[in-house]
């Protein structure tokens, strides 16, 4: 439960006054790992943070005052609405319950429209299976956009790929990475720098073979054509 006492310990929320957003942070109601969820706003200092209905939740715990809000609130704690309502710097975005898309698709939206060149997004897995997937293919709308986009949680950080992607080894997320067809079998991927190598290999749709590889050089070349694919870097969980 967000306690208003809470965020009124001595500890300042940041804000920040900037121009139309290039790098956006979208909150949502997935599960966030507190201490990660911080880490990574640090590292990723964001010029513009949406919070998507529940995603107003970790914006509290984060002390993190968020630049817009979107949602119909159905299920994020009214103490966290009541609380971030009274901060006049923050924009609000009202939807109704009965609509045809999630709040965080609203939210995608809504980056699209400002401009944003790379967008990720905090809270978009967790114990709801439909909504994992459902967020998975908003990668697809940001793509469709222009939009460099991403989800991450604090063992798996997800992207749309097509052409070629690099992945240096000082740079990668976890320890595997793993290639898997979006939208049809990939008839041309090149994978170079890793553990499993392929020339111009194919991974078909229904199958396994992109799963779980490994980088073993400075860095791994991922090309898959013209065909769209998801690069998953992931790691085991410590707990």
């Amino acid at each position: 439960m967000f306690s208003t006492a809470d965020a009124m310990r001595d500890v300042s929320f940041v804000t920040r006054s900037v121009p139309p957003s290039r790098k956006t942070l979208i909150v949502t109601g997935g599960v966030i790992d507190v201490d990660f969820g911080k880490k990574y706003i640090q590292d990723f200092w964001p010029d513009y943070v949406i919070a998507a209905d529940r995603g107003l939740e970790f914006c509290a715990k984060a002390f993190w005052v968020p630049d817009c809000v979107v949602g119909d609130y159905d299920s994020v704690d009214p103490a966290a609405m009541d609380y971030f309502r009274g901060i006049e710097a923050i924009q609000w975005v009202d939807l109704i319950p009965e609509k045809d898309d999630t709040d965080t698709e609203a939210a995608v939206r809504l980056a699209i429209e400002k401009g944003s060149t790379s967008v990720s997004i905090l809270g978009a897995t967790g114990s709801r299976i439909d909504h994992v997937l459902g967020n998975i293919q908003l990668l697809y709308q940001l793509y469709q956009a222009g939009v460099e986009g991403y989800l991450v949680d604090a063992c798996n950080r997800i992207r749309l790929v097509s052409g070629i992607c690099v992945i240096t080894k000082k740079e990668q997320f976890g320890k595997y990475v793993s290639v898997i067809p979006f939208e049809k079998s990939l008839s041309d991927v090149l994978l170079r720098g890793m553990k499993y190598p392929l020339n111009h290999g194919r991974i078909s749709m229904g199958t396994t073979l992109g799963i779980s590889n490994e980088i073993v050089g400075e860095q791994a070349e991922i090309s898959v054509g013209n065909d769209l694919a998801l690069v998953i870097e992931s790691r085991d969980s410590e707990s």
